[in-house]
């Protein structure tokens, strides 16, 4: 973080309008505060290549169920989850928290937001896994509909820091028939 703002204060002083401003401590008017801007720390992992995204959707019948299996490593870097869902018709959704919950299942292609960086992850994900504990931590439940979309919208609200080593299953449970289900979640890995 020191080392961005360092950034951002040796560009901003390298425009003459503003070095001459901010030497003779006078305020930045609108034109000098312009050539300034900040980025939230979520878009500078994009552009280090530490934020990776999979995609989920899948077609329901009623009471049919979609579970999605997300394993984090056993690193020193934290995972940082987001996830955004969106449905035709009405869902429960889950997320359980266990140290061996799921195992197999589709795993699922896991890519990089930088498309240019060749940056990996280790987390496991999988589609339709086979649940092996019923009785694990619930970190989540949420009723989601056509009209209410799902988890939020905004990542300052619903990120989660994830537990190093452990297994999570997100769960969505189908209401209604002819339902389609579609999971976006993002993460960044960060010590």
């Amino acid at each position: 973080m020191k080392k961005l703002l360092i950034a951002i204060c040796v560009f901003a002083l390298s425009q003459p309008a503003i070095a001459q401003n901010f030497q003779a401590g006078k305020p930045l008017d609108n034109e000098d505060r312009s050539m300034v801007e900040s980025i939230t720390w979520e878009h500078g992992q994009i552009h280090r290549g530490e934020m990776f995204y999979v995609i989920v959707d899948s077609a329901l019948g009623n009471g049919d169920s979609l579970n999605v299996m997300f394993v984090t490593p056993d690193s020193r870097n934290n995972v940082h989850f987001f996830m955004a869902v969106s449905v035709t018709e009405d869902i429960t959704l889950y997320i359980f928290e266990a140290d061996t919950l799921a195992e197999g299942g589709d795993t699922l292609a896991v890519f990089n937001h930088n498309r240019n960086s060749t940056n990996t992850t280790d987390v496991i994900v999988a589609k339709q896994a086979t649940i092996q504990t019923a009785s694990s931590f619930r970190i989540w439940k949420e009723p989601i509909s056509s009209t209410k979309k799902g988890f939020t919208e905004h990542r300052d609200h619903g990120e989660i820091p994830l537990r190093r080593n452990t297994t999570y299953t997100i769960l969505a449970i189908s209401g209604a028939i002819n339902n389609t289900v579609f999971i976006y979640m993002n993460w960044y890995e960060k010590d």
